[in-house]
């Protein structure tokens, strides 16, 4: 019932047992899974790099990334991994454990905040965000042109400075 994929995988990469969580979101059974090796289900431009990671873990390594699996119905899910190497009791790599996370929701958000702010940053017309007692959040190039007023100089202060004095109530 938890929330994270786990895994277990052999040194090839092939995956032995997974919980119905990790089988949820790739979208395959177990026994789809037991064929198939995690570099199957990885998005083809992050396989160069897990298959680096792979290799690690078959020297007792272990390591942590963000990266993208191919669902089984094609589409991509943004997943973050941790994975280290079982060893036996000599300290000779027998296997790994994986733990995997959906972070599709987040990564799409970052998508969409990067985007607004761009849009916002090559706007021609003045933009500013607010806190609700009037602070100074952002600032774009166009407010500093029409307000006289650099990002640096205006953002954390209160709004109220670009008044003028015989604007005030």
């Amino acid at each position: 019932q938890t929330t994270a994929g786990i895994s277990v995988i052999d040194l090839s990469g092939r995956f032995m047992v997974a919980n119905q969580r990790h089988c949820d979101i790739t979208g395959y059974s177990l026994e789809e899974l037991r064929t198939m090796t995690v570099i199957d289900i990885t998005h083809p431009d992050d396989r160069p790099q897990s298959g680096d990671l792979l290799h690690g873990l078959k020297k007792g390594g272990s390591y942590q990334l963000e990266k993208r699996f191919m669902r089984k119905d094609g589409r991509i899910v943004w997943i973050h991994v941790s994975s280290t190497a079982v060893l036996d009791e000599n300290g000779k790599p027998q296997c790994a454990l994986g733990v995997v996370l959906d972070i599709t929701e987040r990564k799409n958000a970052e998508r969409t905040n990067a985007h607004l702010a761009a849009l916002v940053a090559s706007s021609g017309d003045a933009i500013k965000s607010l806190t609700l007692d009037g602070t100074v959040l952002t600032w774009n190039s166009a407010a500093e042109q029409l307000f006289g007023y650099s990002a640096a100089e205006i953002v954390g202060k209160p709004l109220d400075v670009i008044v003028p004095a015989d604007r005030e109530q």
